[in-house]
């Protein structure tokens, strides 16, 4: 048996949903209040898709900072710029954290590694960004290193009045969909 549903508009046009002569049963659920209706390919399922602005934050003064994310599935890949004010004299490691969704804690509950490009550092710094790691004790917290995971993280006297731009890739388990750290969507 195959039919259709006609949904007519309030002044013009029309909605149909047909259902082929030979068919097995398809049930479509819709949302309470708002939301969304999509189909899944055979087999398949729906990916989730968010972008927005977030909210970094620094141990190092910060003249200006921007970040935009986007979230597909729980991939989280954000594309930073931080300018670091002038005089900065610490030595101490330098952290940037923001990061608008949890990172994905691995099965023995570690956190699970997260990759990030190297980024730049232009104006008055002669240092350059090879990676950018997630700081192991605090799973929001983005260390700069000058080489790979097993070199020390950067301090911060060397970015001072430093453009650093960069990008970073994550997982999250976050079935929420609800950024944190002031992150908004957009």
């Amino acid at each position: 048996m195959s039919g259709s549903l006609r949904l007519n508009g309030g002044t013009s046009g029309y909605s149909e949903i047909t259902a082929p002569a030979v068919a097995g049963d398809q049930t479509f659920t819709l949302p309470a209040v708002g939301g969304e209706l999509v189909t899944a390919p055979p087999g398949g399922s729906v990916v989730g898709y968010q972008q927005g602005i977030a909210t970094l934050t620094s141990n190092a003064p910060l003249s200006s900072q921007g970040a935009y994310w986007f979230r597909i599935g729980n991939i989280i890949t954000m594309q930073c710029t931080t300018l670091f004010s002038s005089g900065i004299s610490d030595t101490a490691t330098l952290w940037v954290g923001g990061i608008p969704y949890p990172r994905l804690k691995g099965p023995s509950g570690s956190l699970a590694a997260a990759s990030g490009c190297g980024g730049y550092i232009c104006y008055a710094s002669t240092s350059t960004v090879d990676s950018i790691l997630f700081n192991g004790t605090n799973s929001g917290l983005m260390e700069f290193r000058d080489g790979g995971g097993g070199r020390p993280a950067m301090a911060m006297n060397l970015f001072s009045n430093a453009d650093v731009r960069w990008v970073v890739t994550y997982q999250t388990d976050d079935t929420t969909w609800t950024p944190i750290n002031g992150a908004t969507i957009s």
